[in-house]
């Protein structure tokens, strides 16, 4: 089973937009939010001749659900497609799907127009799904080996509490340019320096691009101590064939102070041999201020950070856009506990902005 409860209102959106496009092999295009006349996703803004309405079902009940499909029935009679459905994360009885295609029966062809959520189970479980279920990474946090690892014992305590983080942090994690273009980076490169200022993001991040390779069967080592890199070093050098993620989190953050040459040595040697292995990433975070401060510390990170052959990217998330700041801004309220009318008055004029 893929997991829907971490999911947001949007994000189950995009989801149904992927797969009813898979699904009608017609592109669906998606409306802004308040601005929709009742029009989810639609495959021509002004014919609306297919109309696909989304309802995600987090914090509801099926009563609330039918209610709200209730109030699209204007809509539908007004826009007058020639093909409705109805996309819900919700599982629903044989009666209330009946109920829901009788709203809509002059614009359905059965009940099948009522996709559910094991529906939507059904089609992602297909080959022919693989890519949107790769792309919509929350969908298989359940359903990896990531939890298994949290709590099966085969991994450092300090690995094991980085997971826990993840999993505690997944219902807020945003896919942003910043994290496509570490992926990117890392398939080129294998080492990966991540920058900016104080609560940007970098740590959650570092733990998305963690997360995706931990699904793909590599092992997590995580420190965030380079002063001891040394026995870091050696337990990655023992597993040269091992499939292994390395991550350093607020990497020199706050040992840069007493770090000595024979650190900055180690650190280089790490990231030679990662570069020159099939089956390792080296991902560091860190404050940019701080990551120009250790190389006036250390000459030998001064020259590899520079070097043209060892290409390390640097992204800097200070980078990140607004509309990518906004997905996040979205996410973190849609989990909270605030009141829902808070939230709709945040929404509300788009005073976010």
């Amino acid at each position: 089973m893929f997991n829907y409860e971490s999911l947001s209102d949007v994000e189950f959106e995009a989801l149904a937009q992927d797969v009813m496009s898979k699904k009608l092999g017609v592109e669906l295009r998606r409306f802004a939010k308040g601005r929709d006349g009742g029009v989810d996703l639609t495959n021509d803004a002004d014919k609306k001749e297919i109309i696909v309405q989304v309802k995600h079902y987090y914090r509801s009940t099926i009563a609330s659900l039918i209610s709200s499909l209730k109030k699209e029935i204007v809509n539908v009679i007004e826009n007058n497609p020639k093909q409705y459905y109805v996309v819900t994360s919700a599982t629903l009885s044989v009666d209330n799907n009946a109920e829901i295609f009788q709203m809509f029966q002059a614009y359905m062809n059965d009940v099948n127009d009522v996709v559910t959520r094991e529906d939507i189970e059904d089609l992602l479980q297909s080959e022919r799904y693989i890519e949107i279920v790769k792309k919509h990474y929350k969908l298989w946090l359940h359903s990896t080996q990531v939890l298994e690892l949290i709590y099966s014992g085969d991994i450092e305590t300090d690995s094991q509490v980085c997971l826990k983080d993840i999993r505690e942090n997944e219902r807020i994690l945003v896919q942003t340019h910043a994290y496509f273009e570490a992926l990117k980076c890392l398939d080129s490169s294998s080492v990966l320096f991540v920058t900016g200022v104080p609560g940007i993001g970098k740590t959650i991040t570092t733990q998305m691009i963690v997360l995706k390779y931990v699904s793909e069967g590599y092992k997590l080592r995580y420190s965030t101590d380079t002063t001891d890199l040394n026995a870091l070093k050696k337990t990655v050098f023992s597993n040269h064939n091992s499939p292994e993620v390395i991550l350093l989190d607020d990497c020199f953050g706050q040992y840069y102070f007493d770090m000595k040459q024979t650190q900055g040595s180690e650190l280089v040697s790490l990231i030679k041999h990662v570069k020159i292995s099939q089956h390792k990433v080296l991902i560091l975070n860190s404050r940019l201020t701080i990551l120009n401060e250790a190389k006036t510390i250390s000459t030998e990170i001064t020259r590899c950070i520079d070097s043209k052959d060892l290409r390390i990217h640097v992204i800097d998330m200070d980078m990140i856009s607004i509309l990518d700041r906004a997905k996040i801004l979205y996410n973190h309220m849609f989990f909270s506990n605030i009141p829902t009318e808070y939230f709709d008055d945040v929404q509300a004029g788009r005073f976010y902005m």
